[in-house]
């Protein structure tokens, strides 16, 4: 084969994945507003079904360290003026017998990190409510509950 015509193929080739990969960037930026905006609704509803009428999901907080992949946390304000201190509301992947499910959590400098449920079931449903409470005192939960604080960057290893 000419060695003229392989280069032209060559970069032909190198100019359709450079294509692709911008399309590809370009994507994630647009997309990632509305994923923040899905994850906090999660996170609101999910604490709602608790705290109704309590609090109202903020602004995102910046986690880090090698868990914030798998994680987001937001402001929790609350609707009265009697609470105080900072809360969060915490969004965790955490594996369990079901797969990968979006747990919650509220944490709270005075009271600690408190498991709130998935944020893929409605716990008022008796399938769902069931093994949302099958799974509160599993391992992967209660190894969350410790680590909240450490993701949020308010406690030390």
């Amino acid at each position: 084969m000419d060695p003229k015509k392989l280069a032209t193929h060559f970069v032909f080739f190198l100019a359709v994945i450079l294509v692709l990969l911008t399309l590809l960037v370009l994507m994630v930026f647009v997309s990632r507003d509305t994923w923040d905006k899905r994850l906090q609704k999660r996170v609101a509803q999910t604490i709602e079904r608790l705290y109704p009428g309590e609090y109202v999901a903020g602004n995102k907080v910046e986690l880090q360290g090698p868990y914030a992949t798998s994680a987001a946390a937001y402001e929790l304000v609350p609707v009265s003026s009697q609470k105080s201190g900072p809360l969060y509301g915490v969004i965790i992947r955490v594996t369990t017998l079901y797969g990968p499910l979006p747990a919650v959590y509220r944490y709270s400098s005075a009271t600690g990190t408190e498991f709130m449920g998935f944020a893929v079931f409605d716990s008022h449903i008796g399938k769902e409510a069931a093994i949302t409470e099958s799974l509160r005192n599993s391992v992967q939960v209660s190894r969350w509950e410790k680590r909240i604080p450490i993701l949020l960057g308010v406690e030390k290893d």
